[in-house]
């Protein structure tokens, strides 16, 4: 099993039948190509906190500029503000920011 976090984390397995560890992959990928990658493989299974990861570390990387037309972030984008609306029941603003 993976250690990465400390409760025990789904199993998360990739089309072509490969065991991923999508927080640590989120977590510690570089490249928002890698970053979409995995959110376009799982972004219909992500919580709130893997969305807003992702959204995260994919504005940080190096390389944001080349994927901001990729659909695959307009599809991780509706699923985390999808997510952040079912989560925060009071609609909060300031409560993306305390998640990321």
């Amino acid at each position: 099993t993976f250690e990465s976090v400390p409760y025990s984390e789904k199993r998360w397995i990739k089309s072509d039948g490969t065991q991923v560890d999508v927080h640590t992959q989120i977590m510690e990928l570089k490249s928002a190509h890698d970053l979409l990658d995995i959110v376009g493989e799982f972004v219909c299974e992500f919580a709130v906190f893997h969305a807003s990861a992702a959204l995260h570390r994919i504005a940080k990387a190096e390389d944001h500029r080349e994927v901001k037309n990729d659909e695959r972030l307009r599809w991780l984008a509706s699923k985390a503000t999808r997510e952040l609306v079912r989560w925060d029941k009071q609609k909060k603003p300031q409560t993306m920011s305390k998640i990321i």
